[in-house]
């Protein structure tokens, strides 16, 4: 019988998740700096190859280089396995035995090749003791133990050397070195808790950009389900309003008072315009829902053009404004239906919104196509308001940018 697998609560399996991103950052600039980190003991070896023994520089340049050599096959061997989130604890120590070779590799440098005499070879050893961890802070930052098995054995050692020559230079630099391995140990604290919520705000991030894809998706079905409610409950919807107009129809046909009867005009106008934003309403509906499937038939333009003229150059002239139309003898491949719903809206925009001038109605070929333009006088949309207006996927007209000019 196997072993029951252990059950981790959410902030567990987070905090599994930011270390192995950690690790992973970790060994992708351990691949790309640890080139480099083979130069500073070739670097050394070259400067003391006068004043130490070739051999002991040989043998120490083996043991140094070995270091960084591991760490490199160990990152190609990180990139080619991607390891699983919870091995990430166990790849993360495995950078401790070649980095421990790097800091008593170096702390031996300290111990051995330490040159009383010469200050300027002093200085060249120091440096690359003390700056190899100032420039490994950031990746080791993820994973400061890798830090400390370096810079521990190879101050410590160095500073042992120090405080043995026991001229008071040497002592003052060992107690410096002392100190600065104490504060390097409070910077990597910290540079260690940066590292890490940068991860943890990145992961933050990618859980609030989820959140709202879910929200924006159950919006959107939200939205759909509404308009095939209202597509499906057309009918239903429109009957009362039918209803309506047959009871003002049957009631004026009983009026015999005037003052009544017009009370009943403003009824009937009332209802009339009710009906018509509530039959825009229900198209729209429909057109989202995407239950509106366009009857194409061949028909002539001329006969709805005129039919629409009938009705709305009554309504141009009682405003004072010219209503004229211009071809329209094409022939038509398209839903007759919809093209005469979407001339109404324009044309009872063009007639509601200009105040002087008139309106003009063209259609001419273009490009096998037909283009039917509505232009008016009046003061066209403002330019702030058309991302507003155009971004709604029911519009099947276009308005151009430059003119209040209307076409389909």
């Amino acid at each position: 019988m196997s072993p029951p697998v252990p059950v981790r609560s959410p902030s567990e399996i987070r905090e599994a998740e930011i270390l192995a991103e950690a690790v992973r950052q970790m060994y992708r600039v351990v691949a790309d700096f640890t080139p480099l980190m083979l130069l500073p003991p070739l670097l050394l070896v070259w400067a003391l190859w006068q004043r130490i023994d070739h051999l002991h520089l040989i043998v120490w340049l083996v043991v140094a280089e070995l270091g960084p050599l591991i760490r490199y096959a160990q990152a190609r061997s990180h990139r080619k396995r991607r390891p699983a989130a919870d091995q990430a604890r166990y790849w993360a120590n495995a950078l401790l035995f070649p980095t421990l070779i790097d800091g008593f590799a170096w702390g031996t440098a300290g111990l051995l090749f330490l040159v009383p005499d010469s200050a300027p070879h002093q200085v060249i050893l120091l440096a690359s003791i003390i700056g190899i961890p100032a420039v490994t802070i950031f990746s080791t930052s993820y994973w400061p133990r890798v830090q400390y098995a370096f810079i521990v054995p190879a101050l410590s050692l160095t500073a042992i050397e120090l405080a043995r020559q026991g001229s008071e230079v040497s002592v003052a630099l060992a107690v410096g070195l002392i100190a600065y391995l104490v504060s390097f140990f409070r910077v990597m604290t910290h540079a260690h808790q940066a590292a890490m919520r940068a991860i943890e705000l990145r992961f933050e991030n990618l859980d609030l950009v989820a959140e709202l894809r879910v929200q924006k998706e159950a919006a959107e079905q939200a939205n759909v389900a509404k308009s095939k409610f209202l597509a499906a409950a057309s009918h239903d919807l429109r009957q009362p309003l039918h209803a309506l107009g047959l009871f003002i129809t049957a009631l004026n046909e009983r009026i015999r008072y005037p003052e009544v009867r017009s009370i009943v005009d403003n009824i009937n106008r009332c209802v009339a315009a009710l009906g018509s934003l509530f039959e825009a309403l229900l198209d729209v509906s429909r057109l989202d829902a995407g239950v509106v499937e366009p009857k194409r038939v061949h028909f002539a333009l001329h006969t709805v053009l005129e039919r629409l003229a009938a009705e709305y150059e009554p309504q141009a002239r009682a405003k004072g404004l010219t209503f004229e139309i211009t071809g329209g003898e094409q022939v038509l491949y398209s839903d007759p239906a919809l093209v005469e719903r979407i001339l109404r809206n324009l044309f009872v925009n063009a007639i509601c919104y200009t105040p002087q001038g008139g309106v003009r109605v063209d259609a001419q070929s273009v490009d096998g196509q037909v283009q039917i333009s509505v232009r008016d006088t009046g003061s066209g949309i403002p330019p702030d308001k058309h991302e507003e207006i155009f971004q709604s996927r029911t519009f099947i007209f276009l308005l151009p940018h430059n003119s209040p000019n209307s076409s389909i």
